[in-house]
């Protein structure tokens, strides 16, 4: 997975790869990026009916040079909003297939 996250007029390259993708879980760690390593665990869960509980664990280490390390601060401070984000959308989507 290759993209980029805009600031504003400035972007960031992020490169990822998928690795141990089942029905249940994936993860993505970071080829390069902002990070000096991220792992990012996506596990869904069957909650009863039709629900399906998604977890995400994120083991993240930051760079050591400032520029990066504030970068990736920065980052892990809007995580909460980004999942509530993912969550919010996700839900609206599949609804819209029942």
């Amino acid at each position: 997975m290759d993209f980029k996250l805009w600031f504003g007029p400035f972007s960031l390259r992020w490169r990822a790869r998928f690795e141990d993708i089942s029905s249940n879980r994936f993860i993505d760690r970071q080829i390069s990026g902002p990070y000096k390593t991220w792992v990012h665990v996506h596990t869904f869960r069957d909650i009863g009916g039709d629900r399906t509980e998604i977890v995400d664990e994120i083991q993240a280490e930051f760079q050591t040079t400032l520029l990066w390390r504030l970068t990736g601060m920065l980052i892990w401070a809007g995580m909460p909003v980004l999942f509530a984000y993912r969550a919010w959308k996700t839900e609206r989507e599949l609804s819209s297939l029942k």
